[in-house]
């Protein structure tokens, strides 16, 4: 019986890597956690592509790449926060090759206000050489389609310096799922408390 032979593998391990990037770098941002059913267009949920499950050879290869090359978003709230978590324990070995992430931190409005706004704040941070630590851009975005709040920049100047504390504590690395789920948390419960106490107590 004659056996089909993987081409593929016959080529040279730079090329090869080269293949998966441009097969494996995602159009579409990749989410830790579920959609809902109006994200679907602008998200992808970051599962294993059906290429790094090809055979033992080209998942070895072919998985640094994914986690290497993507965006990948984490959640820090509710339902979607304990997706997260769920998805850190299941790629734990993998978290070393992650070098792209982006926090969803829920906005808060400030104690006291009746004006209502609908929307996250996004962190990213990504690894920088030679130690692969992880780093915290100075600048963060507001992910919604409603209208800014007027304090989402001291907010989101409070959320990097509060980051960058909680990665300093681990010498900027980060390859635990759990203690990287508190941190998230951990974040998110800081941010709530700041903008719920009331002023001036």
């Amino acid at each position: 019986m004659k056996t089909s032979r993987c081409r593929l593998l016959e080529l040279p391990a730079e090329i090869r890597e080269s293949i998966f990037e441009f097969a494996l770098l995602s159009e579409k941002a990749l989410v830790s956690f579920c959609l809902d059913e109006y994200q679907h267009s602008d998200y992808q949920e970051a599962t294993q592509p059906p290429l790094t499950r090809v055979n033992r050879q080209v998942r070895r290869e072919s998985l640094p790449v994914f986690y290497r090359c993507n965006d990948i978003i984490l959640h820090t709230d509710g339902v979607k926060g304990d997706a997260t978590r769920s998805w850190l324990r299941c790629i734990e070995h993998h978290i070393p090759k992650l070098h792209y992430l982006s926090i969803w931190v829920r906005y808060c409005a400030l104690w006291g206000s009746s004006t209502m706004y609908s929307g996250a704040i996004c962190l990213s941070l990504r690894k920088v050489k030679p130690d692969d630590k992880w780093e915290v851009d100075d600048h963060c975005e507001w992910v919604t389609v409603t209208r800014v709040p007027k304090d989402i920049a001291r907010d989101g100047e409070s959320l990097v310096e509060s980051l960058r504390a909680m990665l300093e504590e681990d010498g900027g690395h980060l390859q635990e799922a759990e203690v990287f789920a508190e941190k998230l948390k951990t974040l998110r419960e800081m941010y709530v408390q700041s903008k719920q106490a009331p002023r001036g107590r």
